[in-house]
């Protein structure tokens, strides 16, 4: 009998609601068209509203809705004094600080810049002690003095194009004659 009665009590009230609405309708085409559109930007005033608060209730929902998986895991036993059951997005919304795996995990990309810098440091610094190595290995090891490498003339020098070769005299053997010869024509002139 109860569910009679209000199965009854339901259609009346849909009856009821239809012609409240059926005869709001006819009075609204009725109205003159500045009313109207008051009405209009009300309505859409009142469920611009009715959005807003629906949008600041989800944030507060999804907060609601962490704290009880957090509840549930602590109730479960899991996590007692420490937070290594929660995974990091898990992490208890409030203001203590960040647990040490945390700040951890924020200074190991800075650790891991800084030795990356200082291992270019050392890399670069020993590349030019190498290369040093090298330019003085082969000043030291050359046939010119390393003061002609100093030397601005010497320099401009090498800075020339390189003249075309030259043919070169041959070099004969000396003859032990021709050296006493010479030498005795250079005495002969010393004495004149």
């Amino acid at each position: 009998m109860d569910n009679l009665s209000d199965a009854r009590a339901e259609a009346l009230e849909a009856r009821f609601a239809l012609r409240v609405g059926a005869r709001l309708h006819e009075g609204a085409t009725q109205l003159p068209h500045d009313i109207s559109e008051r009405l209009r930007v009300a309505r859409l005033q009142a469920l611009d509203g009715l959005a807003a608060a629906a949008r600041a209730a989800e944030p507060a929902r999804v907060a609601v809705a962490a704290a009880d998986a957090v509840g549930q895991i602590q109730l479960a036993g899991a996590g007692r004094g420490s937070d290594w059951s929660l995974a990091p997005w898990q992490a208890p919304l409030h203001d203590d600080p960040l647990p040490w795996r945390w700040r951890l995990a924020s200074v190991l990309p800075v650790l891991v810049l800084v030795l990356g810098l200082w291992g270019i440091h050392v890399w670069h610094k020993q590349a030019q002690v190498q290369a040093t190595s090298e330019v003085d290995m082969a000043l030291l090891t050359d046939d010119l003095p390393p003061a002609a490498y100093a030397d601005p003339g010497f320099a401009e020098f090498l800075r020339q194009p390189s003249a075309p070769e030259q043919p070169q005299a041959q070099d004969l053997p000396l003859q032990v004659d021709d050296l006493i010869q010479e030498a005795l024509e250079l005495s002969d002139r010393s004495r004149s």
